[in-house]
């Protein structure tokens, strides 16, 4: 059974910033935590050039699935955060 929310942990704070449930398992990740209030670094909009998005050390947010991210990972871990 795949998680109803995803869990996002500031790595700077070392703290749990929030639970953020998931409507559209399709949706990108990277907009989907846009759209939940957190600051995503990016200068390419999305087309995976820049590498700024990335999350838990170099998997690229724009590129990846909250699905598919949700069936492999416990949480989404942001440097800045």
């Amino acid at each position: 059974m795949r998680p109803l929310s995803v869990r996002v942990f500031g790595k700077a704070s070392q703290k749990i910033i929030g639970d953020f449930p998931i409507k559209d398992p399709n949706e990108i990740l990277m907009f989907f935590l846009m759209r939940n209030g957190l600051p995503i670094a990016s200068s390419c909009a999305g087309d995976g050039v820049c590498k700024r998005c990335a999350v838990n050390g170099e998997i690229l947010s724009c590129q990846t699935r909250v699905g598919d991210w949700t069936a492999e990972n416990e949480q989404v871990e942001i440097d800045y955060l």
